[in-house]
């Protein structure tokens, strides 16, 4: 079974650096995006290809392209399909609930990064999402 591939994007670089050196020895191929539009074109690419990333994780506030906005594009133009999103944050959901809902984030994980709940939220979306499409 091949490793499965995802895609951070985050405008800060020592979370990009933390989450890779979190998520490369546990077993996962990580991608980076240092942006809201990187990331966004990291997601139309890999959707070209049809090889799409197994799970993106997206930081909300970034200054170029939001996270919520580029996931908003990236769902708008159908290229992120159904990748689980966890998005991380200092805000709690509150108010863009609707939009959480909409774009089916997995996870809204509220910073500093929790190492445990990170590779926990991976673990448990990534055997939801084989169990499901082994029904379909």
């Amino acid at each position: 079974m091949s490793k499965a591939r995802i895609l951070v994007i985050d405008d800060d670089s020592v979370t990009r650096l933390t989450l890779r050196n979190l998520l490369q020895p546990a077993g996962y191929s990580v991608e980076e995006a240092s942006g809201g539009s990187d990331g966004l074109e990291m997601l139309r690419n890999s959707a070209a290809i049809e090889n799409r990333f197994d799970i993106v994780i997206c930081d909300f506030m970034m200054p170029d392209l939001d996270g919520l906005s580029c996931l908003t594009h990236a769902n708008q133009e159908g290229v992120l399909g159904d990748v689980p999103i966890l998005m991380l944050t200092t805000e709690k959901v509150g108010t863009h609930l609707p939009v959480v809902k909409d774009l089916k984030i997995a996870a809204w994980i509220i910073k500093p990064i929790d190492p445990n709940r990170i590779l926990s939220g991976i673990s448990l979306i990534l055997n939801v999402n084989k169990k499901v499409f082994a029904r379909t």
